[in-house]
């Protein structure tokens, strides 16, 4: 196989999504006492795998575009708000926007295809959206390194 030592590294787990249940081993996954729930998954996704690292941005466009450090974002939804027009949802790849800031909206060939000006920016939790002023791309911080800098 195509794979490096490295790749087979991964942590095993036993579970069942029709049960309802994720263990760390087979032991205890074949125990009367095994979990009733699937909090071991998210821990060992949330422990293991390395979260996103922020796109590079092109020195020449971050001299251009001082305010937004080269904003760029994957859309992955499109929807219409009654108060306030078509609206997009997606991820922040790079840079920043701020509420009245000018976008375009660009083909995978870099065309401009759209331009708009942002009315708002909300944050989805949940089933409900909290306005916010301005949104950028961000690391999100490791639960081990949290540990480590409490001294744990």
């Amino acid at each position: 196989m195509a794979t490096s030592d490295e790749q087979m590294e991964y942590p095993t787990l036993y579970a069942s999504g029709k049960a309802g249940f994720c263990a760390s081993s087979l032991e205890e996954a074949q125990s009367d006492g095994r979990p009733t729930d699937m909090k071991i998954l998210y821990e060992t996704i949330r422990d293991v795998v390395p979260s996103p690292e922020p796109a590079s941005v092109d020195p020449d466009i971050l001299a251009l575009d001082e305010k937004n450090k080269g904003f760029s974002m994957l859309v992955s939804q499109l929807d219409r708000l009654p108060a306030l027009g078509p609206t997009v949802t997606g991820k922040i790849f790079s840079g920043q926007i701020h509420k009245g800031d000018k976008i375009h909206c660009k083909s995978l060939q870099g065309e401009v295809v759209a331009s708009g000006k942002v009315k708002e920016i909300t944050v989805v939790l949940g089933v409900t959206r909290e306005p916010v002023k301005s949104a950028k791309v961000r690391r999100r911080r490791r639960r081990r390194e949290v540990r480590e800098g409490a001294g744990r």
